[in-house]
């Protein structure tokens, strides 16, 4: 099959180190990140079309789009990944370092990553008995509402998908276009708002092929609950996402006003007795007069969290107002 080709470049920086924490890894963006993160937005986008879906049959709807260990070809398909412009450095990650004591010092906690502005060539290589269709609806959701490497999920490896050349695979295969910058706060809502039911669309298609029954669809189905618990993260509505009202100037005051010091305690913790991770994954976006961020919600398998106070609190004081539905925060 002909090769998939498109660059990714980062709004914010890259945290991606190697077997020493203190150094970038000196590959730069690696397949593994790349498949890790994918597979993330895959079981994400399923678990909320079949929301009764068992482990063993989500890992082999998985296992058809990206491999399984159990086939005697395990790839789908293959990765090449070159780096076009990336620059290593020492990046703040928006909170102080402690001492000894768990007090926290004057120094910024520093991690290795690559400065904002860093791009990589990414070239699939697919097999026969792949569905493309599903990889990249599953690499354009990723493209806009995830991110990749250290601490994705408080803006750090966001990202924009860019054209090479002018050829969009994603426009050309399945319909979707992609933007490297918005001009405003609604022209990047009405981007999603119009291209992610395209998503569940196409992967509709795709699950009922594969003998599923899906649930509702991306525009009217409410958000998830605790009645209905899931082990990972589960996106099923347009009204778990939401877009910022206003830009910020630059990326570390988003990162800030999403992720500050003392802002929300309880979206995410870790503790002597376990680690839950952060309910709400967030992503920056480029706009001409700066960066607006946006959130996925998501108030899954949470037991110990104020959920809907915390995430409520949380989403204000980044300067969220409204869900894409248009339901308020």
């Amino acid at each position: 099959m002909t090769e998939i080709k498109f660059n990714v470049r980062f709004i914010t920086p890259l945290l991606i180190h190697g077997s020493d924490p203190r150094f970038c890894d000196s590959i730069g963006l690696t397949g593994k990140a790349l498949r890790g993160s994918w597979r993330f937005w895959f079981r994400a986008m399923i678990g909320g079309m079949v929301p009764n879906i068992s482990k063993d049959d989500l890992l082999k709807l998985e296992g058809n789009v990206f491999g399984s260990s159990n086939e005697k070809i395990g790839a789908k398909f293959r990765m090449v990944i070159e780096k076009i412009n990336a620059t290593e450095g020492k990046i703040k990650g928006g909170f102080k370092k402690k001492d000894g004591n768990g007090n926290a010092t004057n120094k910024d906690q520093l991690f290795a990553g690559y400065e904002e502005g860093s791009e990589f060539l990414i070239k699939i290589l697919p097999r026969k008995n792949i569905d493309l269709n599903v990889l990249l609806s599953t690499i354009w959701l990723w493209g806009n509402l995830g991110a990749v490497g250290q601490r994705q999920r408080r803006g750090f490896g966001s990202l924009s998908l860019k054209l090479i050349n002018t050829s969009n695979p994603f426009q050309e295969k399945i319909g979707l276009p992609i933007n490297l910058q918005f001009a405003n706060q609604n022209e990047l809502r009405q981007h999603l708002c119009n291209n992610l039911p395209k998503v569940w669309n196409i992967l509709e298609g795709w699950l009922k092929g594969n003998g599923c029954s899906v649930v509702g669809n991306i525009i009217t189905n409410s958000p998830p609950d605790n009645r209905n618990p899931a082990p990972y993260f589960i996106l099923k509505s347009i009204g778990q996402v939401a877009v910022g009202d206003s830009p910020y100037t630059n990326w570390e005051r988003a990162i800030t006003a999403i992720h500050g010091d003392n802002k929300c305690n309880g979206l995410g913790y870790a503790t002597r007795n376990g680690r839950q991770a952060s309910p709400v994954f967030t992503s920056l976006h480029k706009v001409n007069n700066g960066y607006i961020p946006v959130a996925t919600y998501a108030n899954q398998n949470l037991p110990n969290c104020k959920s809907h106070d915390c995430v409520k609190n949380y989403l204000i004081n980044a300067g969220f107002i409204q869900w894409l539905d248009g339901s308020a925060i």
